[in-house]
């Protein structure tokens, strides 16, 4: 199964790829760009050209990370480069609700459900990426949102 999972994931990548009409290294310079985008002070991403033939070839799997780049490179989630993408029907299920039989709604089992978070994750992850830019334009740099903690 993971085998067969990961030559499943090459074989997305490499269509998504030339959906896009890219190069493998032109893929590898949208990543190193986005990962910049999201990190600015940070270390500089790495990815290469032939990192992506890997990736396509199913010689290696990329890290969370790198597929969260990947995935944002090639516009797309990392759910649609996943073994069974959700089908672009409808909205991806809330892995969060939960229905009356106590099970995630959408989901069958527990991969369904990792599966489906994972997707969100990466969804929320895309749109965080996107607010940040856009904060970064406005000039808010440096200013770190989150819960007020209560002074005790």
């Amino acid at each position: 199964m993971a085998l067969e999972h990961i030559e499943q994931r090459a074989a997305r990548i490499k269509a998504r790829r030339d959906e896009l009409h890219l190069t493998q290294e032109e893929v590898a310079d949208r990543m190193q760009d986005i990962h910049r985008e999201r990190n600015p002070e940070g270390p500089a991403d790495k990815t290469r050209g032939q990192m992506v033939s890997d990736w396509e070839r199913a010689a290696n799997e990329p890290s969370s990370r790198k597929l969260e780049l990947l995935a944002a490179a090639l516009e797309t989630t990392v759910a649609e480069l996943s073994v069974n993408p959700p089908e672009r029907s409808g909205p991806t299920p809330d892995p969060f609700a939960a229905s009356q039989t106590g099970r995630p709604e959408g989901t069958a089992d527990l991969a369904a459900f990792e599966q489906a978070a994972v997707a969100r994750h990466s969804e929320v992850m895309l749109e965080l990426g996107k607010i940040r830019t856009l904060l970064e334009a406005q000039g808010t740099t440096g200013q770190q949102a989150g819960p007020k903690r209560a002074s005790g």
